[in-house]
């Protein structure tokens, strides 16, 4: 769940200058002495809060802690005291060479970071602790179940040291903190003893370059990345030039410009590092850009190559990267140029020649053609004969869309582990069935959509389609459409490759209201039913659902409140209601059943849905209730954003940082949430289902941190209301 203050933010400019720490596998680290067997440990008392963000905001973090004191083990006191941080810091010491995988178990919120070397600056979020757990609970799944207090395999190296952060907020009741890691043979040591640990150094010395950057040359359109160690006393300040003059925000060791153009060519670069103590300058180098040398290439061919149509009188051509030059000309038909084309960009580029007699046709590019890309290098295409084969009594591989899932909360995952919408497809036919050139689409108007690569179906076989927008069409791997499917309903149609392309099947106007867990496929007689049990890849049987069920009621709106209450929920007679209050939607199987009146004493998000047999469950129904909230608060709307935890933090999270999710873009970084906009006057506002997005420009998007300081611990975001979710506007 998500609350802040309504308050609309505008969009951040696009900066190519990105600072990024190092994140390679093999970690070099540092030659280092005997360990020190001890561990630094440094406390902020009287800090109230429960996040780590509560402690690296304070104007005392991070040069005057309230004590300092060196346990023997890689772990804090156990229930020491209330509202209060530590940071426990120092070097770990590898005693053999190999993957190493790190712990972090906190009382409350913990964040663990792991440096490339023995330098503090190089340090990278590897593990945190969400929420809170019990003291050395290395393996819990409670408040963490996507195991994010678990480190990736890092490499290391034996006879080298590496720095290592680990941060603690305790707001009230129990606290503790510790880490743990597995040694490459397996072993695990919890806490890391003091035989693999010294306390980080104090420096009273000004700043001393010990790695230079060095000069780059990189292609047009890559990244080029500058990077300098130093050493010398906190706080270490980071400064990148260019041509003399200081670059806006490029306040961290490395600097990334990415993607670096033919402009950045020749620029000079140094960086300034300065503490309380004095400054020191890098040395001055350069960086070499290259034109880009990657002709372009055929994408997508319609009809695809080798394959049979019934008619022949135009081509549609997608290439790799936008183009230049294209003539109708280019394109020789059995070798006679083409007499029309319309197109731009990297395509669609539609080819127009009168209409093919039946046989084989030869296609190919004229010689001496002046297709290029935008590169200054003007990179020429090259394009390669092929043919297809028109045959007016040709028949077409009877396939059908066979089943759909448009709400999967706990069903098929893909193989980045994300749960997701699907469609089956079905070959009735008893010979295989290629798709070579086929296409997918939930937009009549836009059929080619989603092209196929060289893929077949065996006979009276099945293949599954996920539908999430990441648009993966390699062949002999899980596809993946550019689109996804709307549980509100919306048209899905498949399509051949001839080109215009005509409708093998589709769902149309559009397929109805689809619920949480249930899928729509055709029974043994054909007809379109809901299943209670998906069957992506077999046969889908029969099914005795009749209808939809109505959603529960609430005895409370949604709002703002200063007393606890009871809140009672209904539903038609017979159904079950089962309601969460992690921000998950509840399922048959999932979530507790409401049993009566519910406490609300604290604030929460509850959401609920009802069961009735031999129905598709309702939809979920979302309120959220702000209780007690000091009176600063309670002045402002409140807008609550509530989504299962997977859709914002693990691999697939789009505010993960750990790997770098906050980077990425586009419809298959974008999660369901409930949107709640909650006015403190009357408790008015809206409710809707939306999708979400981290919003940024690059610079942005590579810094953001939960557990760093302001700016970069506030996510900014971006709803989109669209007919996928349900209402399209407010």
């Amino acid at each position: 769940m998500l609350l802040c203050p309504a308050k609309i933010k505008p969009s951040d400019d696009v900066l190519k200058y990105l600072i990024a720490f190092v994140t390679g596998i093999s970690l070099l680290g540092s030659a280092l002495l005997a360990p020190a067997q001890n561990i630094r440990r440094e406390y902020w008392l009287n800090i109230p809060g429960n996040s780590v963000s509560a402690l690296t905001s304070s104007p005392d973090y991070p040069n005057n802690p309230s004590g300092v004191d060196f346990p023997t083990l890689f772990e804090g006191p156990i229930s020491w005291n209330e509202n209060y941080g530590s940071r426990l810091r120092g070097y770990v010491h590898p005693p053999v060479t190999g993957d190493y995988i790190f712990y972090i178990s906190s009382d409350d919120n913990g964040a663990l970071y792991l440096s490339s070397d023995e330098y503090p600056a190089t340090r990278q979020l590897i593990a945190t602790e969400p929420s809170w757990n019990g003291s050395r609970n290395w393996f819990g799944t409670d408040r963490r179940p996507n195991g994010e207090n678990i480190s990736a395999p890092i490499r290391l190296e034996a006879g080298r040291r590496y720095y290592i952060e680990a941060l603690q907020k305790e707001g009230g009741g129990g606290d503790n903190v510790a880490v743990a890691w597995r040694l490459p043979d397996g072993t695990l040591e919890g806490p890391i003893p003091a035989s693999r640990i010294s306390p980080f150094l104090i420096s009273t010395n000004p700043p001393n370059i010990v790695e230079q950057p060095a000069s780059l040359s990189v292609s047009e359109g890559t990244r080029a990345e500058f990077r300098v160690v130093a050493t010398g006393a906190e706080p270490l300040n980071f400064q990148w030039q260019v041509g003399g003059l200081d670059l806006p925000g490029q306040s961290f060791p490395n600097l990334i410009i990415d993607p670096a153009s033919l402009a950045e060519d020749g620029n000079q670069y140094r960086c300034l590092v300065t503490n309380p103590l004095g400054s020191v300058t890098s040395v001055v180098v350069s960086l070499t850009v290259t034109p880009e040398v990657v002709p372009p290439a055929i994408l997508t061919l319609a009809p695809a190559a080798g394959s049979t149509v019934r008619q022949l009188s135009q081509i549609e051509v997608f290439f790799t990267e936008a183009v230049a030059g294209v003539d109708a000309a280019d394109l020789l038909v059995n070798g006679t140029p083409a007499t029309g084309v319309v197109g731009s960009g990297g395509g669609p580029y539609v080819f127009s020649f009168p209409a093919a007699t039946p046989g084989t046709i030869s296609l190919s590019w004229a010689a001496g053609h002046g297709i290029t890309d935008l590169s200054l290098a003007v990179n020429p295409f090259a394009g390669s004969p092929w043919q297809l084969t028109v045959n007016p009594a040709a028949s077409f591989p009877d396939v059908v869309i066979n089943e759909i899932l448009a709400s999967n909360l706990s069903g098929l995952a893909d193989e980045d582990g994300e749960i997701g919408d699907w469609v089956e497809l079905h070959n009735r036919g008893a010979a295989p069935a290629s798709l070579a050139g086929w296409s997918l689409s939930d937009d009549a108007s836009l059929p080619g959509l989603w092209v196929f690569p060289s893929v077949s179906i065996p006979a009276n076989g099945y293949l599954v389609v996920f539908v999430s927008g990441k648009d993966r069409r390699v062949a002999g791997a899980n596809l993946h459409a550019s689109f996804k499917l709307s549980r509100v309903g919306e048209f899905v149609g498949l399509y051949n490759g001839e080109y215009p392309r005509a409708q093998i099947d589709a769902l149309a106007p559009a397929f109805p209201e689809q619920r949480g867990d249930h899928s729509y496929g055709r029974d043994s007689a054909g007809v379109w039913k809901y299943y209670a049990t998906p069957t992506p890849g077999v046969v889908n049987g029969d099914s005795a659902i009749t209808g939809l069920s109505d959603p529960p009621h609430f005895s409370a709106r949604r709002g703002f409140y200063d007393q606890p209450f009871n809140l009672h929920l209904s539903a038609v007679p017979g159904a079950q209601i089962r309601f969460t209050t992690d921000g998950s939607e509840p399922t048959a199987a999932t979530g507790t059943v409401y049993s009566g009146p519910i406490p609300i004493s604290t604030t929460t998000t509850l959401r609920a849905a009802a069961f009735v047999a031999n129905q598709v469950p309702s939809v979920t129904v979302t309120h959220t209730y702000l209780m007690g909230l000091p009176p600063n608060l309670q002045s402002l709307p409140v807008m609550s954003l509530v989504t299962r935890n997977g859709n914002l933090w693990g691999p697939t999270g789009i505010m993960e940082i750990n790997p770098r999710n906050t980077v990425n873009r586009g419809i298959a970084w974008e999660r369901p949430v409930s949107a709640e906009l909650i006015r403190p006057a009357d408790n008015g506002g809206f409710a809707l289902d939306a999708g979400l997005r981290v919003q940024g420009g690059g610079y942005v998007r590579q810094r953001y941190d939960p557990n760093a300081g302001l700016p970069f611990s506030k996510y900014s975001f971006r709803l989109y209301f669209r007919g996928d979710y349900g209402a399209t506007r407010l």
